[in-house]
């Protein structure tokens, strides 16, 4: 009776295990190679998976993307997923929203010789994904943020954007943005100062001037989306950022090519 509690205890153990390491298999970079059976994609498309956090990032075609994710056994289910929002000429916003549509249709994935099977609930493959091997692997800091400053006028316009490890910046009403990749020293300079705000407070701020209210100031905001759900300041002026935000918003803008 004794042995057999030992070896039934043992199997269980043993079961737990495995299904840990199934669960955090998926951690890492991947290429995507088929979509919904379309093997001709426009260009580069890639997932980030990191278990740690359960935060899932990428390139979708035309923006990139960033949410969260859960996985139990071979169940795997994404949460909502914000990304930029850039427009792109051609086939890259088409395969972007069949692949964010399709990225909903997940339940299921599959592991093997380093590549990645996402799954219907039917277990039918629904997206295909070769895990890249990073050299020389320095694995960079992951960011669960996307952010976004804006300041306006009826006759100015600028727009900066964090998200994953590249920041991009829009000086006119239309015209394409500039963007640049983060070290991972600038980039966790960044984080260091978003982890310090109390995102549900963003919109309970203070601001010190309110010139924006009589074309004195552009009027500027700031956007926060963290795991799908999205916070924002009230407007303030451009150059005059509430206190709490100050140290975030100046790293920003010093990202900025002066003309």
């Amino acid at each position: 009776m004794k042995l057999l509690y030992i070896i039934c205890f043992s199997l269980i153990f043993n079961a737990c295990g495995s299904a840990k390491e199934t669960a955090t298999m998926i951690s890492g970079t991947y290429e995507i190679s088929t979509i919904d059976g379309l093997t001709t994609l426009p260009s580069k498309l890639t997932m980030e998976f990191n278990d740690e956090n359960k935060m899932v990032s990428g390139f979708a075609g035309c923006n990139r993307f960033t949410g969260n994710y859960k996985t139990s056994d071979k169940k795997l289910n994404f949460g909502p997923l914000a990304t930029t929002k850039k427009l792109c000429p051609g086939e890259g916003m088409k395969v972007e929203d069949h692949f964010l549509k399709i990225l909903d249709q997940v339940k299921n994935y599959e592991f093997k010789n380093n590549t990645l099977y996402l799954k219907d609930e039917d277990n039918k493959t629904l997206i295909i994904a070769n895990q890249i091997k990073i050299s020389n692997q320095k694995t960079m800091t992951q960011n669960p943020y996307i952010l976004e400053y804006s300041a306006t006028t009826r006759g100015s316009f600028l727009k900066v954007t964090l998200n994953d490890n590249s920041i991009s910046y829009q000086k006119t009403r239309g015209g394409l943005p500039s963007s640049k990749e983060l070290n991972l020293e600038a980039l966790s300079s960044i984080l260091e100062k978003a982890n310090k705000l109390e995102l549900e407070e963003l919109k309970n701020l203070e601001v010190p001037s309110k010139d924006h209210q009589f074309d004195g100031a552009l009027i500027a905001t700031l956007k926060i989306t963290k795991n799908g759900e999205t916070f924002q300041t009230p407007a303030f002026d451009h150059g005059n950022p509430p206190e709490e935000i100050a140290d975030l918003v100046n790293e920003m803008l010093s990202f900025v090519e002066k003309p």
